[in-house]
């Protein structure tokens, strides 16, 4: 069996901001994107004293995972282009 895994959240950077802030893989600098972020063992984890500071806190990966909400952003470029895409009349509509 394969021992627990983590994503590592950076605090220093997420406390202040509107999103979580993720170390990527092999400490390789931060991402907001958890699919950019790096999966770390435990073993690697306690190796590693940058890991086990005050502001970095250990995310089980299926606990981050269950959190993750699909956002679209509202680009309003985008929805222009949509809208003239779209098949139906933006006249018809009371916006």
């Amino acid at each position: 069996m394969r021992g627990q895994r983590y994503f590592l959240l950076d605090m220093e950077r997420t406390v202040n901001s509107d999103v979580c802030w993720w170390w990527k893989p092999q400490s390789r600098g931060y991402t907001t994107d958890l699919s950019e972020a790096g999966i770390y063992s435990e073993e690697v984890i306690q190796a590693d004293a940058t890991f086990r500071d005050r502001s970095t806190i250990q995310v089980p990966v299926d606990e981050a995972h269950a959190m993750v909400s699909p956002v679209v952003v509202n680009d309003q470029s985008a929805i222009a282009e949509w809208k003239t895409k779209s098949r139906k009349k933006f006249e018809e509509f009371p916006f």
